[in-house]
């Protein structure tokens, strides 16, 4: 989980700095909020996990996701969370095939939902939406339920999806704020098509 913190850790270092501005406007919440709630996140999962039965999960863990889905459950207009969820559903269908075709030919190193897919995801929900929000959302909840499907049978870690997801989902705002940053400002066709398939709230 080290380095889902410490990602999280420079992303709230980035933001109180200025950095990421106009990915930090998709999430339209304010900037010390942001800030307090990914401190809450990495600070609890300092805490022991908890285990019920055959469920374990740290609290910070469990905050990260269920803030996600929140997010995705109250804020933003109806067409774009049905868009993201449906986005969500495929490339959790597309991971977890993809983990369990490697199972069956023995390749332990993609039968996990690992970093590998947790970049590739995040590339995908970023093309996906356009939006460092919904790229966000889709991303950590992706992650979230490939890991969980692949623990059927066994001990359900949702400590297992924390960095991965929290990797998927950064490298989804960061692919979103580089290529707005890169976009012509001035009226082009390039520019035109982006933000025309772009997810916006407002």
């Amino acid at each position: 989980m080290t380095i889902g913190s410490i990602i999280l850790i420079i992303l709230g270092v980035f933001a109180l700095i200025g950095i990421g501005t106009k990915a930090i406007q998709d999430f339209n919440v304010p900037v010390l909020g942001l800030v307090l709630a990914l401190a809450t996140i990495v600070g609890l999962n300092f805490v022991t996990p908890f285990v019920f039965n055959n469920f374990v999960f740290s609290i910070g863990t469990g905050i990260l996701f269920f803030a996600t889905f929140a997010l995705w459950l109250f804020r933003g207009n109806f067409n774009n969370k049905i868009l993201c969820l449906v986005t969500i559903l495929i490339l959790s269908a597309l991971t977890f095939g993809a983990t369990r075709l490697a199972y069956v030919f023995g390749n332990k190193t993609w039968s996990s939902v690992n970093f590998y897919y947790a970049l590739m995801i995040g590339f995908l929900s970023f093309i996906s939406t356009r939006n460092a929000k919904y790229g966000f959302i889709a991303s950590v909840l992706t992650i979230m339920i490939a890991t969980l499907l692949t623990q059927i049978n066994r001990v359900i870690d949702l400590n297992e999806a924390y960095s991965t997801a929290i990797v998927s989902g950064a490298f989804s705002i960061v692919m979103y704020s580089t290529v707005s940053a890169l976009m012509p400002k001035k009226p082009s066709r390039m520019a035109y098509y982006y933000e025309m398939g772009r997810m916006k709230d407002r």
